[in-house]
This record gives structure tokens, C-alpha cells and sequence, in this order.
């Protein structure tokens, strides 16, 4: 698979992402550079390449002679490899066995025509240039699919290759799932002027409310992943260097405890600058998300193409900006949710706020709305559109013990859809023991689910001996260059106590933390020596790995809540049906 863009940064982010998903594709991911040695892809691999890799003097593709015409497979012979990049592609495609498939990043960009009309790097790519066939299948991912279909049939692609369709992607879906924010609100000024300042000052504001209010949901549901919500400010692509020093003075008064270190920029100048009194450091743009403490980013244009940071949780723009793909590209980088997952009951966190005194508010409000799933306000969808909303905050002239008392009231909480089935169960057998119910519930639930681990390493012993010695040993590869070739090779290592516990970590995840620590109890209570302890860690790794585990978990889960529903669904309903206490304190007049 060839993973092609325009931008290096982008597809190293990428790169990073598909790691994160999958330790099993690391070695299989690999970075076009100089000097590349395969005659062909292997099999199995995604290979990131970007448009300056095969530009006119790049090393991949350059020819030995010095005329002006553009690098064509079969006359090259760059440094140290005898064949050029556009070669390998021609021997992968032409290799009956393969099967080179491409996907094209940020597909509405680089279809355009050139000077002279000649074809673009990618259209070359897409259609085939002189004895290079084209690439026998395309993948375009972009989130304005209009001009992407239209670049294409300005390419001509359709006289080469069979069209499948658009696949639409769902917005509602999406916003169902908790991966983009509930709400989304545009701020506008109501008169014509520069408020550049003041506006930002506000979007200073409401990145350290949102901060107070993660800090406050990360300990009170202790989390173990901490939101360090980000401020974007984007200038134009030439600040003016008094006007950004100025907004940075803005953020400093604003915001006093702001570290001296917290301020980065993506500018294409990729070094450190200057404003005023004031010094920036460059940052990647793939590193913004991992790299907490930047809380502040000044950009241009980094942000509006292929960008990810998801505690990008307020912007402020000093750009004009009117083309509705263009504010679809850049509002879009804005709107996911940073745990992946919306937070009951807490709007603010499931909001985000765009400052665009320039932008074109009709378009960035329609832009917007066909994000979130339709029309704003549209029923069933659940996201709003909001346009300087106002928030509410309680009465002050309400005594507290009001609120003490409201707060007292019992509340019930909903069931949600596809319930994890062990936190259902754990969740029963808390509130069936501390109803006196049933005794020591939750000993009984983790039991019974410590049997079933028990039954999966008999029935499954071949599988879990191996899925052991997996644990226990380390993998890794070797590239080793000689004479311009690179060669891999494989090794293994005995895994040390780190490892085992990551790799129980990870397993722990699967199996549910509370599972995985009374199992351990379990395999280890009669153990006086760690190397026992240690062996129940490896256990619980392993089985974690099996392919079984975790279905068998949830199917007994939900047998013995059904069980115990049923059992005592009499002593439940007259729980319910008992009068509520009601406090006979007299309030205050």
C-alpha cells in the first residue's frame, strides 16, 4: 500500500496513529527516503511518500544527465541505487503476484494542471506517464469530497479506471458515537471594527475555564488520562510581527500562571522566532497533540489540511476566510472530542468554541451544520449550533443548603447501549450488597469470573502456552546497510520485568482492571516468593491475548446479572416503591 500526500509532517502523523493502533503493523510501516533498494514493495507494507520525494531533484528520482525535462522511468540512475522510485513502481504493478494499492491523503489536493498542462505528480500517479502503468487501485480520503470528485474528472481518470463511488461517511453516526463535540460555538463581533485583541482575551478566558473544568472531571472520575485543552491562534500567512507580539502580551495578562515554555508556533519558517519581547520555538505539527505542555499554538495554514489534535478545544482566527471546503477543512480539525468519548452531563466539556471575527459567518454557520448532521436544531441528530450563547450559572440569592438538598435527591442513571457486561455486572453486585441483598456480591461476581478464566486456560492450554512465551520474549528487526543496500533481520530477547508489566497492563485492559487485579489475588494468594507473583502477571497477559477470553467474560457476565435480576426482582421493585426520605430541615425565608 502506497499512503501518499503532500506533506511529510502529515503523513508521519498518520504513521504514528496506525502504530498506536496496532503493534503488529510497526515493522511493516515504512518512510520512502534515500537510498531506497527494493526493486519492488513487499508485500504487506504501507509505504508514506510525499510529492517533494518525487519532485525533479529528488534523489529517489533524479537522472544522472543535466537537462530540464522531468524525471521518466528508465533513464535514471540516482546515487548508490541503480534503479529509480518510479521503477519500483512500475515492477510492483507489473508483478502479476501484487497488488499495489494507494491511498491518497487530502485527495482534493495536487489534482490541478500545470504550465504547458502537464500532468501533476499525482495525476501521473493515478493514470500512468510513458512505461509506468497506473496504479491499479485509488483510495481518496478527503473531507470536501466535491472538489475531489471534479479534480478527478478534470484528470481524466474515469477513460483509465473503473469509478466505485463516494462512500459518505455519516455525521450522525459519528456525533452518536461521542467522537466530535455535542456543541460547537461560533463567536461573531455584532459590529464592524478590530477587535482582535478583546476577542482574544475572550478565547483565553475559555480555554482556562474548559481547563478548570477537565481538571475538576479528571479527579473527581480519576482518570488516569489528564486533558491539557489547547488555544490555536491563526494569523495570516504574513504577520504582522507587532500585531502578534500584541496578542501574545494579551494571552500573558490573561493568563499569568502560563508557562514560560507553553507558547509553540507551526509556521512553514520551521525555527524559532521572535515577536516583540517574546520568543516562540517551532513545533511539529503531529507532536502538538502528545506534547502537553504547549498550550498555546500560533498557525496559518498548518491547521486546515490533515491536522489531528483533539484538545484543540478553542480557536481564535485573525483570518478572512469565505470558501466553504476551506472552512469545512479548518472547523473540522476542531470539533473531536479528546477522550474519544462524550462526557455525561458536563456541557462545557462537550462544547467548542471558534473566534472568527473574519470568517464568512453564513458559510462557517452552514459548514458547521452539516458537520454536526444536518440542519441546526434538526431532532434526533443532538448537536446544536450556538451563536453567542450565554451561560447560565445558579441564583446566587438561593441559599446553599437549597442546593445541598438538591444535590441529596436520589437519581437513577440510565442504562446505556451495549453496556460493557462486566461493569454491569460489578455495577449489580455493588448495588445488590449495599441493599443487603445479596451478600458479598461482588466476591461472588469475581469468582465466578475467575472460573471462567480458569475453564479458558484448560480448554485452550496449547494456545495460552504459546501466547505465554510471547509475553516472555521481546521481538525486534535490524536494518543493516551495506554498500547502499539495507538488509532486515529479526531478533528476540528474554522480556524483563517492564515488559511483563506492560504486558500485563495491556492485558488488564481487556479483562476489566478490577478482574484482572482479584484474578492475580487469586493465582498468587498461596505464593511467598515473587517469582509466582510474577508468573500470575505472565498468566493474566496471556490470557488476555486469547482470542476466546474476553467473549466468554461477557457472556458469563450477563448470565449471572440476568440471574440475579430475575432472582431478586420482586426485592428490587419494593425497593424502589419505599417512600424517599425527605429532610424536615425548615429553610431559611
Amino acid at each position: 500500500m502506497l499512503w501518499f500526500s503532500d506533506d511529510p509532517s502529515l503523513n508521519q502523523q498518520t504513521l504514528r496513529r496506525i502504530q498506536q493502533a496496532s503493534d503488529r503493523l510497526r515493522r511493516r510501516l515504512v518512510t520512502v527516503e534515500h537510498p531506497f533498494p527494493h526493486r519492488k514493495l513487499k508485500a504487506g507494507h504501507v509505504y508514506f511518500l510525499n510529492t517533494s520525494k518525487l519532485s525533479r531533484n529528488s534523489l529517489l528520482v533524479r537522472r544522472t544527465q543535466t537537462d530540464n525535462s522531468d524525471p521518466l522511468p528508465g533513464t535514471a540512475n540516482p546515487d548508490t541505487v541503480p534503479f529509480t522510485f518510479w521503477e519500483t513502481l512500475r515492477n510492483t504493478i507489473n508483478d502479476t503476484d501484487l497488488t499495489l494499492f494507494m491511498v491518497l491523503d487530502e485527495a482534493h489536493r495536487g489534482m490541478g494542471k500545470r504550465a504547458a498542462e502537464r500532468p501533476t505528480i499525482v495525476q501521473r500517479l493515478i493514470n500512468g506517464h510513458d512505461d509506468v502503468p497506473p496504479i491499479p487501485v485509488v483510495w481518496g480520503i478527503s473531507a470536501t469530497p466535491k472538489r475531489f470528485d471534479e479534480a478527478m474528472t478534470e484528470a481524466n481518470v474515469q477513460q483509465s479506471r473503473v469509478h466505485l463511488g463516494t462512500i459518505q461517511v455519516d455525521p450522525v453516526r459519528i456525533q452518536e458515537s461521542g467522537l466530535i463535540k455535542d456543541d460547537v460555538i461560533l463567536d461573531f463581533p455584532r459590529e464592524a471594527g478590530d477587535f482582535s485583541t478583546v476577542l482574544l482575551a475572550r478565547g483565553v478566558r475559555r480555554v482556562r475555564e474548559m481547563s478548570r473544568a477537565w481538571d475538576d472531571y479528571v479527579s473527581a472520575q480519576e482518570e488516569s488520562e489528564k486533558v491539557k485543552p489547547l488555544l490555536v491562534l491563526q494569523v495570516p500567512n504574513r504577520p504582522d510581527s507587532t500585531q502578534v507580539a500584541n496578542a501574545l502580551n494579551t494571552i500573558r495578562e490573561e493568563w499569568p500562571e502560563l508557562e514560560h515554555d507553553a507558547v509553540a508556533h507551526v509556521f512553514g519558517e520551521r525555527t524559532t522566532m521572535a515577536f516583540g519581547g517574546h520568543v516562540v520555538p517551532y513545533i511539529q505539527p503531529e507532536r502538538v497533540q502528545d506534547t502537553e505542555h504547549v498550550r498555546v499554538l500560533l498557525a496559518k495554514d498548518a491547521i486546515s489540511t490533515g491536522w489531528d489534535c483533539p484538545r484543540a478545544e478553542v480557536m481564535v482566527s485573525f483570518r478572512p476566510a469565505k470558501d466553504e471546503d476551506h472552512i469545512t477543512q479548518l472547523l473540522g480539525r476542531m470539533v473531536r472530542t479528546p477522550l474519544a468519548r462524550r462526557i455525561e452531563g458536563n456541557n462545557v466539556l462537550n462544547s467548542v468554541e471558534c473566534i472568527l471575527p473574519r470568517f464568512d459567518k453564513a458559510n462557517a454557520v452552514r459548514v458547521i451544520e452539516r458537520i454536526m448532521g444536518g440542519e441546526a436544531g434538526t431532532p434526533g441528530t443532538g448537536s446544536r449550533v450556538l451563536v453567542d450563547p450565554q451561560v447560565m450559572m445558579p441564583n446566587p440569592n438561593i441559599a446553599d443548603e437549597v442546593w445541598q438538598i438538591f444535590a441529596d435527591l436520589p437519581t437513577e442513571t440510565l442504562p446505556r447501549k451495549h453496556a460493557n457486561p462486566i461493569k454491569r455486572l460489578t455495577s449489580l453486585a455493588h448495588a445488590l450488597a449495599m441493599d443487603k441483598l445479596v451478600e458479598r456480591a461482588g466476591r461472588l461476581a469475581h469468582n465466578h469470573l475467575h472460573n471462567v478464566l480458569n475453564g479458558v486456560a484448560a480448554q485452550y492450554a496449547k494456545d495460552l502456552e504459546t501466547a505465554v512465551n510471547d509475553v516472555l520474549t521481546v521481538e525486534g528487526g535490524s536494518l543493516h546497510a551495506h554498500k547502499g543496500m539495507i538488509s532486515e533481520a529479526n531478533w528476540t530477547e528474554i522480556a524483563d520485568d517492564r515488559s511483563i508489566q506492560e504486558s500485563y497492563r495491556r492485558g488488564a485492559r481487556v479483562v476489566s482492571p478490577d478482574v484482572a487485579r482479584t484474578y492475580l489475588d487469586h493465582l498468587a494468594q498461596d505464593a511467598d516468593d515473587e517469582e509466582s507473583l510474577r508468573d500470575a502477571h505472565v498468566k493474566v497477559a496471556a490470557l488476555a491475548m486469547l482470542p476466546q477470553t474476553r467473549p466468554r467474560l461477557d457472556e458469563a457476565a450477563d448470565e449471572l446479572a440476568t440471574q440475579w435480576l430475575s432472582q431478586h426482582r420482586v426485592a428490587i421493585k419494593s425497593l424502589l416503591l419505599k417512600p424517599a426520605k425527605v429532610s424536615t430541615r425548615k429553610l431559611p425565608p
